[in-house]
């Protein structure tokens, strides 16, 4: 099926393979904090990246993040001034 949608649009496909791997994350994780992640948060959203190196700090209203923070989008696909495209 994402291939399907991949042919029909790259991006829809991307996204839609990104946020099924999610269920393989959940799978992973003690059942308390998947359930905090997916079911106690309303629309929750997860990000990922192929090398943790930025901080999330918890400050009011969410959470601060620093660091270089690389995502897995190729660097012609990044926007211009991302850490990926920065020189």
């Amino acid at each position: 099926m994402i291939e399907e949608l991949g042919k029909a649009d790259a991006s829809t496909g991307w996204v839609v393979n990104q946020l099924a791997i999610y269920g393989t994350y959940a799978s992973r994780m003690p059942r308390k904090i998947a359930k905090k992640i997916w079911i106690d948060t309303p629309h929750g959203c997860v990000a990922n990246t192929p090398a943790a190196t930025a901080t999330a700090v918890v400050v009011p209203g969410g959470y601060r993040v620093t660091g270089p923070a690389r995502d897995s989008a190729p660097a012609h696909g990044t926007p211009r001034g991302s850490p990926r495209t920065r020189r």
